[in-house]
């Protein structure tokens, strides 16, 4: 006769028991694994990136707020897709308090910013750089810091921690782990978005957000997980789960009827820890890789960069009226920088900006510039495009921005001699710009293995346009120094290239400031004869 206690362990109902809670588990990683998979800022009912707003747009804008890699580990990682990330709500606030968790890599910082508005904005900044050191600041909407109060915050090891800011009157008080890190008095006006904004390190991060409202509205709360139906999606899964429990334990029961208790127990641990797996997989490697084009637009359909033909059919529309005498024609030529990616409207681009300001300083003569660069061009591509439109737009001087792009300097060589050569015998003058690159990509290129060899391929065009400019009597701006002596003026750099509008209105400063180099075309000219029309220089 069976034993009773037997007969009750075998049953169905008792056999299946401890197989639902492993079900119930898989279901749970299952559901998460698939919440995920689906987790971008893009989904993010109040946040919004700031980099997608901009006229002149930045490479991997979109990319960011529609692939994983910004919610990588259920964070906000303010570091991938180019870092200089800024993630703001997409409504004002008026902030009574916020706090959250944040985590910084090796010489890295990010700023909690509010009250940001078009015309100005607060923030406190957290830093492991001694270049950006922890501080208050204030600023204009563009991005220059207008006034600042060092810090004097507890030294940040690596890991996690918390910050705690509270609006009392009009002073900001700032805890950091539980100590007080200064009490500022608020100058900015109430009202205004709320957000975080990264360096142009690879590894900080934000979590647990909670924002409270001085107006009494639901305070914000962001973990940045995904949770859309995430109850919806448990309870089918679960239920799908145990349909395939019941029918692996009816089989194995209809084969044998000793063990079956244990092999369905076995079955279900099994599905229960490979979905754990696929999940830890997923959380701390897969949703960490860049998608391919295919997956994600990598540029931005919203906002589409020009290409080399758009950009001379909207110049040769532009400047198709013959020029006056008293007008100045100058023509720039150059990459993404150089046409104006980052800038928030066009007329903040640094070429729109300097032509402004010449006409504004000049009383006789009207200058016109022309901006015949395209976004990821190199010397020897946009020259040509230069040489044959060049008799439509008729230059009087040629500013020529060159640095970052293409690993060929034998190349970038010849391209400035054939410039410099049919310049010279059409009567243009030219002048170069060595092209910035931001101060922590070029300073601090040790530490992200990436800037390694950006920064010694702009060192070696750098020199070679320099040392091309010396030996032919051209001027060189160093539009590079430049930027970087402003390195903590402001927020300068949308990515390690393309500079914020604050980082077009520096560049154009620059520029205007030796602007004697541009507008006297007999600066750098040879005596007539020099530079004939036989080989061109090197």
């Amino acid at each position: 006769m069976q034993n009773p206690a037997r007969q009750e362990i075998s049953s169905p109902l008792s056999r299946l028991l401890l197989p639902s809670v492993f079900a119930a588990l898989t279901a749970l990683f299952l559901s998460e694994l698939h919440l995920q998979r689906d987790n971008t800022l893009h989904g993010k009912p109040h946040l919004e990136s700031t980099k997608t707003g901009l006229e002149r747009p930045v490479i991997g804008a979109q990319a960011y707020t529609r692939s994983r890699n910004a919610l990588y580990r259920n964070r906000l990682q303010l570091g991938t897709w180019g870092g200089f990330q800024q993630v703001v709500t997409k409504h004002p606030i008026e902030l009574e308090s916020a706090d959250f968790e944040f985590g910084l890599g090796e010489d890295e910082y990010l700023s909690f910013l509010f009250r940001v508005t078009e015309s100005a904005f607060a923030a406190v900044r957290v830093s492991h750089n001694a270049t950006f050191p922890s501080q208050y600041v204030e600023g204009t909407g563009d991005g220059e810091f207008t006034h600042r109060v060092i810090m004097e915050s507890p030294t940040l090891a690596a890991g996690r921690h918390r910050m705690s800011l509270r609006i009392e009157g009009s002073r900001a008080n700032v805890e950091i782990d539980g100590e007080s890190a200064g009490s500022f008095e608020i100058a900015v006006p109430p009202g205004g978005r709320v957000g975080f904004r990264g360096s142009g390190g690879a590894s900080a991060w934000v979590d647990d957000v909670v924002i409270h409202r001085a107006d009494g509205l639901p305070p914000i709360r962001e973990d940045f997980r995904n949770q859309r139906n995430q109850w919806i999606t448990f309870c089918i899964l679960f239920a799908v789960l145990m349909l395939i429990i019941v029918g692996v334990d009816r089989l194995i029961a209809s084969r044998q009827t000793d063990g079956s208790t244990l092999h369905i127990v076995g079955f279900s641990f099994l599905l229960t820890l490979l979905a754990w797996i696929l999940l830890a997989i997923d959380h701390y490697y897969l949703a960490a890789i860049y998608p391919t084009p295919d997956e994600v637009d990598y540029l931005g359909a919203d906002h589409p960069f020009e290409g080399a033909d758009e950009v001379i059919e909207r110049l040769l529309v532009e400047h198709s009226e013959t020029k006056d005498a008293n007008t100045q024609r100058i023509l720039f030529l150059g990459s993404s920088q150089t046409w104006g990616s980052g800038a928030e409207k066009l007329e903040h681009v640094w070429v729109e900006r300097f032509e402004e300001r010449l006409n504004e300083a000049s009383r006789d003569v009207r200058y016109e510039t022309i901006n015949l660069s395209t976004p990821g061009a190199v010397a020897w591509k946009i020259l040509p495009l230069y040489l044959k439109n060049w008799n439509e737009l008729k230059p009087d001087i040629v500013v020529a921005n060159f640095g970052h792009n293409g690993k060929d300097t034998q190349k970038l060589r010849n391209s400035l001699g054939i410039l410099m050569h049919q310049n010279r015998h059409r009567g243009i003058h030219t002048v170069l710009v060595l092209e910035p690159i931001s101060h922590e990509v070029y300073d601090r290129r040790g530490v992200w293995p990436a800037s390694a060899g950006i920064a010694a391929r702009i060192s070696a065009n750098h020199e070679l346009i320099q040392e091309f400019g010396d030996r032919h009597d051209i001027p060189v701006i160093d539009m590079h120094e430049s930027m970087m002596v402003r390195a903590d003026t402001g927020f300068l750099w949308w990515d390690h290239l393309r500079p914020t509008s604050f980082g077009h209105r520096s560049m154009a400063d620059k520029l205007f400031e030796q602007r004697a180099l541009v507008i006297d075309r007999t600066a750098g000219k040879r005596p007539p004869g020099e530079d004939s029309m036989g080989s061109a220089p090197d």
